[in-house]
């Protein structure tokens, strides 16, 4: 059982307050001569006038039920909320499609960032290009306006010169005229222009490259996820490999002493074989020596006889 609040941290065990009943006023008890004088006098009434009927004892016992109701909510809550068991399949799954989506969502917030920086340049391009502009409309009235005050004085010193041709030339200083040459009014448009495609062309290939970024990250993980998937089963094969070969290792080893005991075993047993075998020769020749001198013994006996009888 929780001892405290979930969410809020707050203590779950209630002291019970001690409850006291309050006191109760009891009846005098009436003496049965007082009770019979009272019915005498009174006149008789309905019960429910006259019984004493005990106050109700209000125990407060709110905070005990919902104690045990935040008890059974928060058992609840911890049975709904244990997980279930993951295998590591599963489990590999999930943290791989939690990390596309924060992958997504970083990608999202870089788009965001770079639209807005986009859009900020694009302004800030905007009021540079019509600040360039009205300067030059600027320059171009001042031109204009000093090309008619260089005709108007060309004229006044014209009329001048035909009235007083005797008088000397007075030689005036000009007056600071801001030229603007032809070329670099007609240059600094195309200028700006090539500078706008160039920079357009420069904001479109950094874009084309953030994302490139972004497909190179999301394919170096990618690859790096597959590479690590692999080496974890060329790993398990190369144990198993490893203990194949410790297996065979070790058959060979046990081979090998098997062989040298077959071995062993079957020199002992050429060995024996052939002992047994010419014990059993010896025998036989032992018999035939004893057959050939009992069948001689018999053949001496014979003459012997033979030679008795025609002694007698």
């Amino acid at each position: 059982m929780r001892k405290y609040c979930a969410r809020c941290g707050a203590s779950l065990l209630v002291k019970e307050e001690d409850s006291q009943p309050e006191s109760i006023d009891e009846p005098e008890d009436l003496s049965p001569a007082e009770s019979s004088i009272a019915v005498e006098d009174k006149e008789l009434v309905s019960p429910s006038e006259d019984v004493f009927e005990p106050e109700a004892i209000d125990i407060d016992e709110t905070p005990i039920e919902t104690t045990a109701h935040e008890d059974e909510r928060i058992s609840s809550e911890e049975e709904i909320s244990e997980p279930e068991p993951m295998d590591y399949e599963r489990g590999k799954e999930v943290v791989k499609d939690i990390l596309e989506k924060v992958r997504a969502a970083e990608a999202r917030a870089k788009a965001e960032e770079m639209a807005v920086s986009i859009d900020n340049e694009v302004e800030t391009e905007e009021i540079e290009s019509s600040e360039e502009t009205d300067e030059s409309e600027v320059l171009e009235e001042l031109v204009e306006e000093e090309d008619m005050e260089d005709e108007e004085e060309e004229e006044s010193t014209d009329d001048e010169m035909e009235i007083s041709t005797s008088e000397e030339l007075i030689i005036e200083e000009p007056a600071p005229v801001i030229q603007r040459p032809s070329t670099p009014v007609d240059y600094i448009p195309v200028r700006d222009e090539k500078i706008r495609t160039l920079e357009s062309d420069i904001k479109a290939l950094n874009i084309e490259r953030e994302q490139l970024q972004s497909e190179l990250a999301k394919l170096n993980s990618r690859l790096n996820e597959e590479v690590e998937r692999y080496l974890v089963v060329a790993q398990t094969k190369r144990t198993r490999a490893e203990s194949l070969e410790r297996e065979l290792s070790l058959a060979k080893k046990e081979f090998n002493e098997a062989n040298k005991e077959y071995k062993n075993a079957e020199n002992r047993r050429k060995k024996e074989l052939s002992s047994a075998e010419k014990r059993i020769s010896d025998v036989g020749k032992r018999i035939k020596k004893a057959e050939d001198d009992k069948e001689k013994r018999i053949r001496d006996l014979e003459k012997e006889r033979l030679r008795r009888e025609e002694e007698a």
